[in-house]
C-alpha cells in the first residue's frame, strides 16, 4: 500500500502494514518480501519512500527503496548487540522515529539510523507483540490487551489506559 499521507487507523498505526490484517495488493507485497528475507515479521514505510522490514531471525531491521525489486540489497541495516533487537516483530514509523517490538520491550530508533546503534529509548512491556502510533499515543499489544502509552514513554512507564477484558473478545492481539 503506497500513500502520500500518514495513516491514522489505531490498529494499523502510522505506517504499519502488519501482514495479518492486510489483504489484496499489500498481502502480495508481504509474500514477495517473505521470499527474499528470513522470516520477516513486519514492514512499514516512511515518506522518502523507504520500506522498513523487521527481520526476526537475524535480529535486524532492513531498509529498502520502496521501488526495489528482484535480488536488490537493502539500502541500510540496523543490527548488532548495541541495538538490543531480540526477534523484532511489528514496527511503526512516525515523525522521524522507528518503533520496534522486540521481546519484552518497544525500542525506538532514529529513522535515519544505521548499523550497530543503541535505541534512542526503550519502553519495557511484557510480551510486546504489536505497535502503532495514533494521535500522539503509542499503542502496544501485549497478551490479551492493548496498552496505551504517552508517545515518548520509556523505561517502566505505566500505560495511560488499557483495553482488556472478556467483553473485548480479544485473544492474543
Amino acid at each position: 500500500v503506497v500513500s502520500t499521507a500518514p495513516r491514522t487507523h489505531p490498529f494499523i498505526g502510522g505506517w504499519v502494514l502488519p501482514p495479518d490484517v492486510e489483504t489484496g495488493r499489500a498481502m502480495r507485497k508481504w509474500v514477495w518480501l517473505a521470499l527474499l528475507l528470513i522470516n520477516p515479521a513486519s514492514f512499514g514505510q516512511d515518506l522518502r519512500p523507504r520500506l522498513f522490514v523487521s527481520n526476526e531471525k537475524s535480529n535486524s531491521i532492513l531498509v529498502y527503496d520502496l521501488a526495489a525489486q528482484g535480488d536488490e540489497p537493502p539500502l541500510r541495516r540496523i543490527f548488532g548487540f548495541r541495538t538490543q533487537l531480540d526477534q523484532p516483530q511489528q514496527l511503526a514509523v512516525h515523525e522521524g522515529e522507528l518503533f520496534v517490538c522486540s521481546a519484552d520491550s518497544v525500542l525506538v530508533f532514529d529513522l535515519q539510523g544505521e548499523g550497530n546503534l543503541p535505541p534512542l529509548r526503550q519502553l519495557t512491556v511484557d510480551h510486546a507483540r504489536g505497535v502503532a502510533v495514533h494521535r500522539g499515543e503509542l499503542f502496544v499489544t501485549s497478551q490479551d490487551a492493548i496498552l496505551v502509552f504517552a508517545l515518548k514513554a520509556e523505561k517502566d512507564a505505566r500505560p495511560r489506559r488499557r483495553i482488556q477484558g472478556s467483553d473485548t473478545k480479544m485473544k492474543g492481539p
